[in-house]
C-alpha cells in the first residue's frame, strides 16, 4: 500500500514538475528574446544610418548636417529623435572608433545594457555606458583642444 502511494506521488510530481520547468524555460527564452530583439533593432537601425551617412558623404564630399540626418527615413524601429549625431565634433584626424552617432542608453534586465554607436569608421558597436563615456570624453577633449589651438 505504501509503495502504491509513493508511486502515485512520484508520478503526480513528475506530471506537475515537468510542465512547470518547461514553462519557466519558455518564459526565460521569451524575456531574453525580447531584449535581444530590442538590441538587434537598435544596432540594425544604426547600421542603416551609417550606410545613409556614407552614401551622403560619397556624393557630397562631406558629412551630412544634423538637420539633414534628421530627414533620413530609416526602415527600422530606431527613431531619429533618439539618435545623437554631431558631425561638427568629428575632426579629419579623429580616431576610427570615435563616436559619430549614438542611441540613447538602453537598459536591459537580462542582457548587458548600453548604446548602439556608429563610429567614424562606419562600424556599429554595442557599447556599455562606461566604454561609451570614455570614447565620448576623448572625442570632446580632442575637439576642445583643436578649438583652443585655432583661437590662439
Amino acid at each position: 500500500m505504501d509503495s502504491v502511494q509513493h508511486r502515485r506521488r512520484r508520478n503526480l510530481l513528475r506530471k506537475l514538475l515537468i510542465p512547470i520547468v518547461f514553462a519557466m524555460m519558455v518564459l526565460a527564452l521569451v524575456l531574453l528574446g525580447r531584449e535581444w530583439l530590442a538590441r538587434h533593432e537598435c544596432l540594425s537601425g544604426m547600421r542603416e544610418l551609417g550606410q545613409r551617412v556614407r552614401a551622403f558623404e560619397e556624393s557630397h564630399g562631406r558629412l551630412p548636417s544634423r538637420e539633414q540626418v534628421l530627414e533620413f527615413e530609416l526602415h527600422s524601429r530606431l527613431k531619429m529623435k533618439s539618435v545623437n549625431y554631431d558631425e561638427t565634433r568629428i575632426l579629419p584626424d579623429s580616431q576610427p572608433d570615435t563616436p559619430l552617432a549614438y542611441s540613447s542608453p538602453i537598459k536591459l534586465r537580462y542582457l548587458r545594457g548600453g548604446r548602439a554607436v556608429l563610429e567614424c569608421s562606419g562600424t556599429v558597436r554595442w557599447l556599455d555606458e562606461e566604454t561609451f563615456q570614455q570614447r565620448l570624453a576623448r572625442r570632446e577633449r580632442l575637439y576642445n583642444a583643436r578649438i583652443l589651438d585655432e583661437s590662439h
